[in-house]
């Protein structure tokens, strides 16, 4: 028994003794992280320049997109003025529009009835080509009788005229 009291006072001993020593163990281990930590930190401060650099550059890069977005706005904010300013045109355009569909709806009507009516009118227009010819041939035939005609005028003016009765 004495020598179990021994063995156990020596268990104890030993834990006390690695109790302390993990506390330092944890300190160690504490401290080479807080060195990684420190050494990651100087890496990070010393690509500040770079990134300062960079940010400046999209700083510029985002104004110029800035300043090109608003000379479009303007852009369209012009071009809405303009054609608003056109809407009244466009409006009495579309009135004269409306006007001419009308106007040509009815002379669309009055050409189906006029082309209901070409046949008659090609008939009448044959007529014409006819009688004109006929004229043609009427006019060769009497134009060497015409001297003639003029003589014999002349000797019926000359006869005697019966004289009225009463």
């Amino acid at each position: 028994m004495l020598r179990a009291l021994d063995d156990l006072h020596a268990i104890a001993e030993l834990a006390r003794l690695l109790t302390r020593t993990g506390r330092g163990i944890d300190a160690s281990i504490d401290l080479v992280r807080a060195l990684d930590d420190l050494s990651s930190l100087a890496e990070t401060a010393g690509r500040l320049p770079e990134v300062e650099k960079a940010l400046a550059r999209t700083q510029r890069e985002v104004v110029a997109r800035i300043d090109g977005a608003e000379r479009q706005l303007a852009a369209a904010l012009d071009l809405g003025g303009r054609v608003e300013g056109q809407l009244a045109q466009v409006e009495q355009a579309s009135a004269n529009l409306e006007q001419a569909a009308k106007r040509l709806a009815e002379i669309l009507k009055l050409a189906r009835r006029l082309e209901r009516n070409l046949p008659p009118l090609d008939g009448v227009m044959r007529s014409v080509d006819v009688l004109g010819e006929a004229a043609v041939t009427l006019a060769t035939t009497v134009e060497p009788l015409q001297g003639a005609a003029e003589r014999l005028g002349r000797v019926a003016d000359r006869l005697p005229r019966p004289r009225a009765r009463s």
